[in-house]
C-alpha cells in the first residue's frame, strides 16, 4: 500500500548542477569535499519548498518514481541529467524520504523558460516491472566483445 502522501507534486527553485554541487577544500593538510555554496543555498529554500508541500519528515520508505521538470530562466543550455542530486539530497536531509536509494527510476524534463527558473518534482509509488523493450529478449540490445582486431564479434559468453 502505498504512502499517504504519494503521488506528491513540490515546485523548487532551479538547483545546481551537479558540477557545482561539490567543492573541494583543504582541511588540516588534507583534500576535503564538502557541498558547494550553491548547493547549500538551494537546500536552505528547498526546504521551505518540502515543508509548504506538507512533506517535511514524511518518511516516506515506498520505492518511488520521479519526475522532474526543469524550467530554466535563460536559454543558455543545460544537461538535464546534471540536476536531480540537489533535489534528491534536499528530500533526504528533510526527511521527505528516507533514503534516495528508494528511487527506482528517475525521468528529468526540459520544461519551458520561467523567469528567475523553476522546478517541479512528482514523486510517485513505484510501479513494478522493467520497461517492455527490455523485458523482451528480442528487441533488447546485444552486448558485444572487441576482438583483438578491432572489430566487434558476438561472444558466446557474454549475456544479460
Amino acid at each position: 500500500m502505498p504512502h499517504e502522501k504519494l503521488p506528491l507534486t513540490i515546485k523548487f527553485d532551479f538547483p545546481p548542477s551537479v558540477n557545482k554541487h561539490h567543492k573541494p577544500t583543504v582541511q588540516n593538510g588534507k583534500l576535503r569535499i564538502r557541498k558547494g555554496d550553491e548547493a547549500r543555498r538551494f537546500q536552505k529554500r528547498a526546504e521551505v519548498s518540502i515543508w509548504e508541500a506538507g512533506a517535511y519528515n514524511a518518511r516516506i520508505s515506498d520505492l518511488v518514481d520521479v519526475e522532474l521538470v526543469l524550467c530554466p530562466a535563460t536559454k543558455r543550455r543545460y544537461d538535464s541529467d546534471n540536476f536531480s542530486k540537489a533535489v534528491l539530497d534536499a528530500l533526504v536531509q528533510c526527511g521527505a524520504i528516507k533514503d534516495d536509494s528508494q528511487v527506482q527510476s528517475i525521468r528529468s524534463i526540459k520544461g519551458p523558460i520561467i523567469k528567475g527558473g523553476r522546478s517541479y518534482l512528482r514523486i510517485t509509488p513505484h510501479t513494478e516491472g522493467l520497461p517492455a523493450w527490455f523485458a523482451d529478449k528480442n528487441t533488447r540490445p546485444q552486448s558485444h566483445a572487441m576482438s583483438r582486431y578491432g572489430r566487434a564479434h558476438r561472444s558466446k559468453n557474454i549475456s544479460i
